[in-house]
């Protein structure tokens, strides 16, 4: 009887160890979010909905989107009008690494003390001055016969889950005249143009 007892005790033992391991496993599979911190635990945020999110942005299918919205830490609005602009501001010969630059400006003013707004729309079309647009491009007669590629799509979607490539939250202008205070980054492109990256006039604002 004592030998059946050890014997029972050491198989639940050994199914909690694989059920621990399996989920660890599970969670660190699919966890693309951020820590936690305060969201649902329920949400999986895992490739297949990124992968649905970024088919939805580029099909323009709203009904999609706000379901894979429904698994994700990224709005359906965001990724597609963030897509969007990406397709605007995109320049002729620049690499994607110019492109996620352009569009990681947007991504800091929605975390920025300095500027109101913390969505896409609201950063994208906000002023920065009576009758001055904080990004040109939003402004171009054919904005909304956009169409919209993987490629912005996917940009748009590294973007919003996270990923930088300046690691310079103070950098928030992009224009195609740089700003009194000088520039961080200049973009060039095949036109024989340039677009110029700035930061904050108030870097104190950053801490």
């Amino acid at each position: 009887m004592a030998f059946a007892r050890i014997v029972m005790a050491l198989c639940i033992v050994a199914m909690l160890m694989v059920l621990v391991s399996y989920r660890s496993v599970e969670r660190d599979a699919g966890d693309t979010a951020p820590p936690d911190d305060g969201h649902d635990p329920l949400l999986d945020p895992s490739y297949e909905w990124v992968a649905a999110m970024g088919e939805a942005v580029v099909a323009g299918d709203v009904d999609a989107g706000y379901e894979a919205e429904q698994h994700l830490y990224v709005r359906y609005d965001d990724a597609a009008l963030l897509a969007r602009y990406l397709e605007a501001v995109w320049r002729p010969g620049w690499a994607d690494e110019y492109v996620m630059m352009a569009g990681e400006v947007v991504i800091n003013r929605m975390a920025s003390a300095e500027f109101e707004g913390t969505t896409v729309r609201e950063v994208l079309f906000a002023q920065d001055a009576p009758g001055v647009a904080a990004f040109d491009a939003v402004r171009v007669p054919w904005w909304d016969q956009i169409q919209i590629s993987r490629s912005a799509a996917g940009v748009a979607m590294q973007l919003l889950l996270g990923e930088s490539v300046l690691h310079d939250p103070q950098i928030v202008y992009i224009g195609q005249v740089a700003k009194p205070w000088g520039y961080a980054r200049t973009l060039p492109d095949n036109d024989g143009g340039c677009t110029y990256l700035c930061r904050t006039g108030r870097p104190e604002v950053y801490g």
